[in-house]
């Protein structure tokens, strides 16, 4: 959590410096479970949560580009080792997600407007776990690595008042690995967006 609330931090801040007034910033966490073409990773890795924070500037009626930026954080699922008996468990993945990023919403004007989302950038991965008994190491991790990356999703944001909305935001996130393979999860999120 200390990282993440970092991160966050860090992300308001740049929102602050970087973008104009006229622009958007959203905050927002949710939910956020990997769900690979791997068996072994989506079994390994239980469901866990996600915090970002993003930044737009109207370029078209409806079209806006900005920089999105998130950290999501798994945990291990024990039952992947439920046929071990007494065994102890420590560690976590996590995923920080730094894209440029495109978004366009169908509906310009009202107070409910449905948008897609599409990002595209660099994607920081990291694991460092170990599951082990007294005398025996079944599992072990402690890497990371930094490779390209991307989210496609769609969501919606309902006007509150005239610069405040609520967002609802489902994405497909994809990391891309050595030799062409992806690793991708889910991530299902709510926050607030200020501005038009």
């Amino acid at each position: 959590m200390k990282k993440s609330f970092w991160f966050l931090s860090f992300l308001i801040m740049l929102s602050v410096v970087a973008f104009p007034a006229s622009s958007q910033f959203h905050i927002m966490g949710g939910y956020s479970k990997i769900s690979s073409t791997e068996n072994f990773q989506n079994e390994l890795w239980s469901g866990g949560y996600y915090v970002s924070g993003l930044g737009l500037i109207q370029v078209a009626k409806g079209l806006h580009v900005g920089l999105w930026g998130a950290y999501h954080r798994w945990g291990i699922n024990s039952s992947y080792f439920q046929e071990y008996i007494d065994f102890s468990i420590s560690g976590s993945a996590s995923n920080i997600q730094i894209f440029p990023c495109l978004r366009y919403e169908f509906v310009k004007t009202g107070t409910f407007r449905p948008y897609i989302h599409i990002g595209a950038g660099l994607s920081i991965m990291s694991a460092k776990a170990k599951v082990s008994m007294v005398s025996y190491e079944i599992y072990s991790v402690d890497e990371s690595h930094t490779r390209f990356g991307g989210n496609v999703g769609i969501g919606a944001r309902i006007f509150t008042s005239k610069s405040m909305s609520i967002e609802a935001l489902a994405l497909l996130n994809l990391y891309f690995k050595e030799g062409g393979a992806a690793t991708n999860w889910f991530s299902l999120g709510i926050g607030l967006n200020f501005g038009r």
